[in-house]
């Protein structure tokens, strides 16, 4: 497996070339997000998923990949309405709410339409805020969608990032999203020393961990009808060897980055966050801006971290 290093000029998508495949990789494209703005007092919903599927559209047909993979969250949530995440809406906001769900769904399946039938394979893997999507099937060709556990090809194993999915224990590249990651920069004002500005910038994340590391990650033990459980040398080699990790950014110019380079008390917090927070903290971390311009490894960074 070789990366083309096709992650330029602000491009937010990877792509690969293994076997007989040209696969492109993005993840977190949020479609929707427009309803947040509504939902803080936006009443005129800019039209933010038609340019972002216009614009994936020709970034598509210019690197023409034999497959194109959407690593979770293709979808925003739309559960969530105020501070309060256990009101849900009523009347007029409930009824504006899913007609902006079937609106932002039916100009997917344009695009999906329009990938298809330039002869490229779709997968979308579902995430964590894709709830309530792909409950039925979806009867357009050379378009498949899987499940939370993602696609393993060949030795590559590909899933949204928000849970330890130990079908992926005997992988050599793992490719994740989830995160957003993100590096915040601080720009002082020599003049004014108090004044203080903060700039986040999406970066790409790749990496080596162990593979006794990740299988610790993961909670799981090597199967005993495994020949790899056996005390052996073959064994043995395949715990030795390192595993490459690619954390993709997020894909929504228009979402928030999650800064990686702040305190490790107040990094990432817990919950979907927790097995990506420790693949971090294990994994020798090295940090891309969209350019592929080297900004230097994570642990070098959290030295001085940002507050």
């Amino acid at each position: 497996m070789s990366d083309k290093s096709a992650f330029f000029n602000e491009k937010r998508y990877f792509v690969f070339s293994f076997a007989d495949k040209k696969v492109m990789f993005l993840s977190d494209v949020h479609l929707g997000l427009e309803w947040e703005f509504f939902e803080h007092g936006f009443r005129k919903i800019p039209q933010i998923t038609a340019e972002i599927l216009g614009q994936l559209l020709k970034e598509v047909k210019t690197e023409n990949p034999t497959d194109v993979v959407i690593n979770g969250d293709l979808f925003h949530s739309f559960r969530h309405f105020g501070k309060d995440v256990r009101k849900k809406p009523r009347g007029n906001l409930l009824r504006t709410n899913r007609w902006h769900r079937q609106r932002v769904f039916s100009y997917f399946l344009d695009f999906a339409r329009e990938v298809v039938k330039s002869g490229h394979q779709l997968h979308v893997i579902k995430g964590n805020h894709d709830i309530g999507f792909f409950r039925e099937p979806i009867e357009i060709p050379r378009l498949t969608v899987y499940s939370h556990y993602g696609i393993k090809w060949n030795d590559v194993g590909i899933w949204h990032g928000h849970f330890p999915n130990k079908k992926m224990y005997d992988v050599n590249y793992a490719i994740l999203g989830h995160l957003h990651p993100a590096i915040m920069v601080t720009l002082k004002n020599k003049e004014r020393k108090k004044s203080v500005r903060k700039k986040t910038l999406s970066v790409l994340l790749r990496g080596e961990i162990t593979r006794r590391d990740w299988l610790r990650l993961l909670g799981v033990k090597l199967p005993k009808n495994d020949n790899l459980s056996h005390r052996n040398e073959e064994r043995e080699k395949k715990i030795a060897t390192n595993l490459k990790v690619i954390i993709l950014p997020c894909y929504n110019k228009y979402q928030t980055g999650r800064p990686i380079n702040r305190p490790k008390n107040r990094l990432l917090g817990g919950g979907s966050y927790r097995f990506i927070q420790t693949l971090l903290e294990k994994a020798d971390i090295e940090i891309f801006l969209p350019d592929f311009t080297y900004i230097g490894n994570l642990k070098d960074l959290m030295k001085n971290p940002s507050r």
